[in-house]
């Protein structure tokens, strides 16, 4: 699971540099523009046309719990291991498929579907993944730890379930806080403009917030 968990975390952080990199762009005191990070200068006035509704977490959470594919990951483990203890080579093979972690690839999938389409990105995915070894990886050190490594076919099983339910409960709290972006058309000082989603989450929301005008304002300031 620790090489699975590099890959996943090298790529999430590019992926993530990529895109903050955008939603920064023209923001901050040291604005030059023509430059990598700020190509059209400061931004100067940016406009929303549908702002955001707020949910509870809770209703969040519930609306994106991965029942489907937690329940398959669970049987598929429970599966293999009694194949594996009755000497089936292909037992022994799904279960260290599955202590590898490969199940967080299907539990994070559903949560990922069952966000709002706007939310269903691939940079979100990757968010999700490493929630998901996260809290898997720590369950599993506990159940470990309690039960010691001499690996009886209970503790075994105790562990491809910790698996199972780490996926679930780091996979959807990460989605939970997963609020749908905000879509904002933006105008820099070169008379660029274009558009971008802000979760509210983001570093940079407040300043869009500050830099928001209403339509009319918005409509005055395009260029000819």
């Amino acid at each position: 699971m620790g090489i699975l968990f590099v890959f996943v975390a090298v790529v999430g952080v590019v992926s993530w540099g990529i895109v903050k990199s955008d939603e920064l762009s023209g923001l901050g005191r040291r604005v030059k523009a023509g430059s990598l990070r700020h190509p059209h200068g400061k931004l100067e006035q940016v406009y929303c046309e549908h702002p955001p509704v707020r949910r509870p977490f809770s209703a969040r959470l519930r609306s994106v719990l991965p029942v489907i594919t937690l329940l398959l990951v669970v049987v598929m483990s429970l599966g293999a291991l009694a194949l594996e203890h009755a000497g089936v080579l292909f037992g022994v093979v799904a279960v260290d498929f599955l202590s590898s972690g490969a199940g967080v690839l299907l539990v994070a999938g559903e949560c990922l579907l069952r966000l709002a389409k706007p939310t269903q990105s691939f940079a979100n995915y990757i968010v999700l993944l490493v929630a998901g070894i996260v809290a898997a990886t720590a369950l599993g050190a506990l159940v470990l730890a309690v039960g010691g490594h001499d690996f009886t076919v209970g503790l075994e099983a105790a562990y491809l379930l910790a698996n199972a339910a780490g996926f679930a409960v780091g996979c959807s709290a990460a989605a939970a806080l997963m609020e749908e972006p905000v879509r904002f058309e933006r105008r820099f000082e070169d008379g660029m403009e274009s558009s971008v989603k802000i979760s509210p989450r983001s570093a940079a929301y407040r300043a869009y917030e500050a830099l928001r005008v209403d339509e009319r304002a918005w409509n005055a300031g395009r260029k000819e």
